[in-house]
């Protein structure tokens, strides 16, 4: 919940995220996946002055007031290109790079920003 606020005013950026992959805009195409990577949002007065202003945006003068422990979510539209197959985060599982038998690198560079060409494929 700390980035919700800046997310839903300035997009998803790169800037405010990381893991496996590095920073990034990490979207899945199933929304089970997100039970791995989201925390609650505590009531109204638990969780800092952030919780307490997101509290503020989403919740006002409802009636109700903040139901306790909320989760959120980010419903996005995306279009993808072809997809990685990579159990250890370098190596692709599909592309074999030579006789050693290992894959090919997933990055084109060292400092995992940019990912690799996609085999067989030539710019249009």
């Amino acid at each position: 919940p700390e980035f919700l606020l800046t997310i839903a005013q300035n997009g998803l950026d790169e800037r405010f995220s990381g893991g496996l992959f590095g920073k990034g805009v990490y979207l899945a195409e199933d929304p089970s996946k997100i039970d791995q990577y989201c925390t609650p949002h505590p009531p109204a007065g638990e969780g800092g002055d952030v919780a307490t202003n997101l509290y503020r945006v989403l919740y006002g003068e409802w009636a109700e007031g903040h139901p306790g422990d909320v989760f959120y979510c980010f419903l996005v539209r995306a279009v993808l290109g072809a997809p990685v197959f990579t159990k250890d985060g370098e190596t692709d599982c599909l592309h074999a790079a030579g006789e050693d038998g290992g894959g090919r690198p997933v990055w084109a560079t060292a400092d995992k920003r940019q990912l690799s060409t996609i085999p067989d494929t030539r710019p249009p």
